[in-house]
Order: C-alpha cells, then structure tokens, then sequence
C-alpha cells in the first residue's frame, strides 16, 4: 500500500493519495479554491485601505530621500 502511494504522489495523483474517490476530491478543491480567492479579495482590500491610509505620507517620504530602494 505504502508504494502504491508513494508511486502516485511521483506521478503527480495527489488526488488518489487519500483513496477518495476523484469527485470528493474536486469538491474540496472547489473549497479550497472558494477561501483561496476569499483571502486574496480580504487582502487586497487590506492593501488598498493601507494604500489610502499611508500611501501619500510614504510618497512624500520616497519624494525627500528617506525611504531608499533597498
């Protein structure tokens, strides 16, 4: 069993490593794909409230020679 297992991860069958069949599998890839696009819109929007909040200060700092290119 342990070969068998070890053969499908090489050939890249993760799906078929927990022994589900392929159907639950693509159902929680679509899951982990909902959260996945879920945090990325959560962070994005944290970058922009960041980006309204700090963005002129840290422009006017690049703009005096304070912040480098680092």
């Amino acid at each position: 069993m342990k070969m068998k297992i070890e053969n499908h991860i090489k050939n890249g069958d993760e799906h078929l490593v927990s022994g589900l069949p392929m159907q639950m599998g693509t159902s929680r890839d679509r899951e982990i794909e909902k959260t996945s696009k879920r945090n990325k819109e959560r962070c994005a929007a944290f970058i922009v409230k960041m980006i309204e909040k700090y963005g002129r200060e840290v422009l006017e700092e690049i703009d005096e020679g304070k912040i480098s290119d680092a």
